[in-house]
C-alpha cells in the first residue's frame, strides 16, 4: 500500500472510531482541522455510512474545517456553539517592518517551528497589517505565549471575537463575466482563475481541485450555480450566475474569484 493510501486509511479508521464513539457515548465528537483532501474522504465516508455531521471552519469560505459528528437520531437540533472549540487570534505587525511583508509560509513556518501540528490550526488569513488565524482552543494559549516574532519582525498577539474576525477578514473578490463553451469544470476553472486550459486540466488530474469540499478528478464534471471550487495553491472561485446563450452558442456566466 502506498504511503498516501495508508495515510488515508488511517484517517478513515480514526473517523470511524469518532462516529462510533458519538453513538456509544450519545455525545457529539469532532475531528481536528481537516485539509481539502481529508474533507473529501470524510464526506464520502460519512454520507455512505449515514452519519449526521456538521462542517465548521470559523467562517463561510474556510478551507480547513472541523467535522462535528452526532449520535444517530440526535440531529434535529444540532449544537451550533462550535466557537467554544476554537480560538481566534490576531497577529499584528509593527508599524515599520523589516524587509518584505511576511507571507502565509512565513506565518505557518513560525507556528510549525514551535512544534505545533498542522491539524491544530485552521486557515491563516494574511493582510498587510498582520494575520488572523483560527486554531483549536486547546493550543491557543500556547501560541499566544510563544509567538514573539515573524522573521525579523517583533509581533503582538491578541485574542479576538468571531465578529471581529469576520469584520477584519471579509474576503475581497474579483467579479468576472465571460462566456464558456459548456459548464464543464475545466472551462469554468480556466475562466475563473486565468489558468491556461492545460494547466486547469493538470490541476484537476493531480487531485488539487475540490468542488464544495469534495475532490473533483474529472474535467467533464458540470459546475452548478453557487458551487465553490477550491484549487490548492491558487485560491477559490464561485459560479455566481449562469446567463443566456450568445449568438455563437456560448454560455454567459459570472464568477467570483476570491483573493
Amino acid at each position: 500500500m502506498e504511503a498516501k493510501e495508508k495515510s488515508d486509511q488511517l484517517f478513515l479508521n480514526r473517523l470511524e472510531d469518532l462516529s462510533r464513539k458519538a453513538n456509544a457515548m450519545n455525545w457529539m465528537t469532532h475531528t481536528d482541522f481537516l485539509d481539502l483532501h481529508q474533507l473529501s474522504l470524510a464526506k464520502s465516508y460519512l454520507n455512505k455510512a449515514g452519519v449526521n455531521y456538521q462542517i465548521y471552519g470559523g467562517y463561510a469560505l474556510a478551507e480547513r474545517v472541523m467535522l462535528f459528528m452526532y449520535p444517530t437520531g440526535d440531529f434535529d437540533n444540532p449544537s451550533s456553539d462550535y466557537d467554544t472549540y476554537v480560538m481566534y487570534i490576531r497577529i499584528k505587525l509593527p508599524s515599520i517592518i523589516s524587509g518584505k511583508n511576511p507571507t502565509h509560509r512565513d506565518y505557518l513556518g513560525a507556528l510549525m517551528n514551535l512544534g505545533i501540528e498542522r491539524k491544530l490550526i485552521g486557515d491563516l488569513l494574511v493582510d498587510k497589517q498582520g494575520m488572523s488565524m483560527i486554531c483549536m482552543a486547546t493550543i491557543g494559549t500556547f501560541i499566544m505565549d510563544q509567538v514573539v516574532s515573524i522573521g525579523r519582525n517583533k509581533v503582538s498577539l491578541t485574542t479576538i471575537s468571531k465578529s471581529d474576525f469576520d469584520r477584519m477578514n471579509s474576503q475581497s473578490y474579483k467579479h468576472i463575466k465571460g462566456t464558456v463553451a459548456s459548464l464543464r469544470l475545466d472551462n469554468i476553472l480556466k475562466l475563473g482563475t486565468g489558468l491556461s486550459r492545460q494547466k486547469s486540466v493538470d490541476y484537476i488530474q493531480m487531485g488539487r481541485v475540490f468542488i464544495n469540499g469534495k475532490e473533483a478528478s474529472q474535467i467533464s464534471l458540470i459546475v452548478k450555480v453557487q458551487d465553490i471550487i477550491s484549487i490548492r495553491g491558487v485560491g477559490k472561485i464561485r459560479l455566481e450566475n449562469i446567463g443566456k446563450l450568445t449568438k455563437k452558442n456560448r454560455i454567459s456566466v459570472e464568477i467570483d474569484h476570491y483573493q
